[in-house]
């Protein structure tokens, strides 16, 4: 739901820009006019789009997510926006996007964040001149550390994927930091408590994409899986030229390990990949869980540390066919699932679900 909100490897050139000063400055709610300057566009997401802006007493730099509540918003989708906000605020943790502010005025909602300095994370390993599998354990790590902390509050964040990992340091891996809650929620059951499947295909767990969905926090860490398994190869473990197709792949959960691809990467890593996709949430390792796994745990820098070159190769491949897909598919958002639901259950068909009526 979100839109840039890093200072580096976005589309701000591309993307629509005000014509001068005064007209940058309405992006600003009117209590915060005298205290920021706005300057560049980062970026344009389905709710709105984000600027870098500066605090004039200190020339801090943030970044402002403007949101406009339009009427052709369902009132779900409206208070998706604001439930972001809210849960932004509540948390706090060195991997999260910090919260600073926010106001709603005028049928505008105004977010400021703090401005992240580097790229996506695909975005940052496609420029690596050397990867190593201990590369793609940190940031596993990293999502791990996120999700602890966020299911300990009992919050699911939904749409984890890659465009949503950003470094808040240029060339710094360790520095990725988690954004985009404009899909998290808060269930009072771990396992259960989302009924209507939102986030992006590929990333989306067998039990979101069965009849009357009702599934909880064991969602993001299938997405942990998928992420860490591109990590490792430089493509996505399920696949489907339609989501019809892509959804029974998900479902299927069987998951393969191409010597061509996978020959430099470590048993325990493909271990770790296997625990992940239990098509059983109940069964699917927690993220403390994961943290505690050998693969996680053990230091495997110096010889054992696997160059993963092939897959920096095979990622660029990646990387252009998923920003395809997104100027073609985008996020499927939970309140206008219509198409979302027709694609599961043509997915289901000759599988022994029933349809709906």
């Amino acid at each position: 739901m979100g839109g840039a909100i890093c200072g580096a490897g976005t589309n701000a050139d591309a993307g629509p820009s005000d014509s001068d000063s005064s007209s940058k400055q309405n992006n600003l709610p009117s209590t915060w006019q005298n205290d920021f300057t706005v300057h560049n566009i980062l970026g344009k997401g389905m709710s709105g789009k984000v600027y870098r802006v500066n605090k004039k007493a200190d020339s801090t730099q943030y970044a402002i997510k403007v949101m406009p509540l339009d009427a052709h918003l369902m009132p779900d989708e409206i208070e998706d926006m604001r439930r972001e906000c809210k849960i932004l605020k509540e948390v706090e943790h060195p991997h999260i996007l910090a919260y600073k502010d926010h106001v709603e005025e005028g049928k505008v909602l105004y977010l400021l964040t703090e401005l992240l300095q580097g790229d996506e994370l695909f975005d940052y390993i496609t420029k690596r001149v050397t990867y190593k599998e201990s590369d793609a354990k940190a940031v596993t790590k990293v999502m791990l550390e996120v999700l602890e902390y966020l299911h300990a509050r009992n919050i699911v964040h939904r749409d984890l994927k890659p465009e949503n990992i950003i470094l808040s340091k240029a060339d710094d891996p360790t520095s990725v930091k988690i954004v985009d809650f404009g899909l998290a929620c808060k269930v009072k059951d771990k396992l259960y408590g989302i009924t209507k499947p939102a986030g992006t295909p590929g990333y989306l767990p067998p039990e979101a994409l069965v009849h009357k969905a009702n599934y909880g926090m064991p969602s993001d860490i299938w997405a942990v899986g998928v992420i860490t398994y591109i990590l490792l190869c430089g493509y996505p473990p399920f696949y489907g030229e339609s989501d019809v197709d892509l959804f029974r792949d998900i479902r299927r959960a069987k998951v393969e390990f191409d010597e061509a691809e996978w020959g430099p990467v470590s048993k325990s890593a493909k271990e770790f990949i296997i625990k992940i996709f239990n098509k059983n949430p109940k069964k699917r390792p927690t993220a403390s869980e994961l943290l505690q796994d050998d693969w996680i745990k053990q230091d495997n820098k110096g010889a054992d540390d696997s160059d993963l070159g092939g897959t920096v190769t095979a990622l660029k491949k990646t990387r252009a066919k998923l920003r395809m897909q997104k100027a073609v598919r985008g996020v499927i958002f939970a309140n206008r699932c219509a198409n979302l639901g027709a694609s599961i259950m043509s997915s289901l068909e000759g599988e022994g679900e029933k349809k709906s009526e």
